[in-house]
């Protein structure tokens, strides 16, 4: 019987995240057969107890780490990596391959430390600007240029991500691949439920125009920008819902911003949903304002279910969205010029319907799960050639 292969994975927080998601379905689908996989996460949260035993069901072993934190702490980050050096000497891994920028700098020391042959980092979008300070990100800038040499792979989700690594001299390119999160297309392209239960769920009224977003209310996001141009959408009759998807830090002080512009009543902050497909089936467009993203896995999906995209200039975002064609790209910090495109969209039902067929042909196959698992397959078995 030919030996499994044994993977271990690495990650700060096991939530509804799309790091944590990619993390949680490359655990789930690696060929059993070929891989015993092993889970190390420092958190979990916003998971149902049927979401959490399906990952401890798929892995070997499933551990939660609480010294690995997404915050930078010197003397617990310390900790964390020897407890990971320890378990990884012990159970003799074929490879590492860590998530995010906290986990990877930290499961990426300890791996070398514990001699395992391949360490694979997924970067799931770089945190070098729109998340901390200018001291603080310098730091980080640091700890990545030394965790990059070693590293054997370092998964980007788009080319723009690499080329940021590359200015700021973090890695050699031929470190680095572009490697997208994959998004279950069936699900976004066939909602559980029709359109008018959805909406009448909601209280949206069946002829109101109604924008969707699905993101962490967190400051990178910047949904508070998504929420002032909402607030400038004038002269609709009947007026736009803004339906938003997700929970998260700024939460109350978005729902402070809604009150203070006069629009609470129409912009609903519908927390941490599980039917974001129906939703979005619900809508008329998406918007999405963040400050930086390195991909943009939620716009896939609002392709998928034929969604126009309103979104901002950043990161990954315009290799997905295209121009003019399949929505429209604005500046980051913007609300003015992202309510001038969402009303573009919302006010021109032919433009409207043009930029949703767009948006459908876009979706390609290279997206999907399947893509995704195949192609770390590959690149797991290459580098343990090597």
């Amino acid at each position: 019987m030919t030996k499994k292969i044994k993977v271990l994975r690495v990650i700060t927080r096991l939530d509804l995240g799309g790091s944590a998601v990619h993390a949680a379905l490359l655990a789930k689908l690696l060929d059993p057969s070929r891989y015993e996989t092993h889970f190390i996460c420092g958190s979990v949260n916003q998971l149902d107890e049927r979401e959490i035993e399906e990952i401890r069901g798929a892995c070997a072993s499933f551990r939660v780490e609480p010294l690995l934190r997404r915050e930078i702490e010197p003397l617990n980050d310390l900790r964390a990596l020897f407890s990971l050096t320890r378990f990884m000497r012990r159970e003799r891994f074929d490879i590492v391959h860590t998530h995010t920028s906290k986990a990877g700098f930290v499961g990426r020391a300890a791996a070398r430390l514990a001699r395992v042959p391949v360490v694979v980092h997924s970067t799931h979008g770089h945190v070098f600007y729109g998340y901390f300070g200018p001291l603080k990100s310098k730091l980080i800038v640091a700890a990545e240029k030394l965790a990059a040499r070693v590293t054997d792979r370092v998964l980007c989700l788009a080319q723009s991500e690499i080329e940021d690594h590359l200015k700021l001299g973090v890695g050699a390119r031929d470190l680095f691949e572009v490697h997208i999160s994959g998004v279950p297309i069936e699900k976004f392209a066939k909602p559980a439920e029709p359109r008018e239960k959805v909406r009448a769920s909601l209280g949206v009224p069946a002829d109101s125009p109604a924008i969707a977003i699905a993101a962490r209310l967190d400051p990178v996001k910047s949904v508070g920008h998504a929420v002032q141009a909402f607030a400038l959408l004038d002269g609709f009759d009947p007026p736009p819902f803004l339906l938003i998807a997700g929970d998260g830090e700024e939460r109350e002080k978005l729902e402070a911003l809604a009150r203070e512009l006069g629009v609470s009543d129409r912009a609903l902050f519908l927390g941490l949903r599980r039917d974001v497909p129906d939703i979005l089936h619900a809508s008329d467009a998406f918007l999405l304002t963040s400050l930086n993203e390195g991909y943009g896995k939620a716009i896939v999906e609002a392709m998928s279910a034929g969604l126009p995209v309103v979104a901002t200039d950043v990161g990954g975002v315009s290799s997905l969205v295209k121009n003019g064609e399949t929505g429209f790209l604005v500046p980051p910090g913007d609300p003015s010029a992202a309510a001038d495109a969402l009303g573009r969209i919302l006010r021109d039902p032919a433009l409207a319907k043009s930029m949703s067929q767009a948006a459908l042909s876009a979706v390609s196959e290279n997206m999907s799960v399947d893509a995704m698992v195949r192609r770390v397959d590959e690149i797991y078995s290459a580098l343990l050639k090597r």
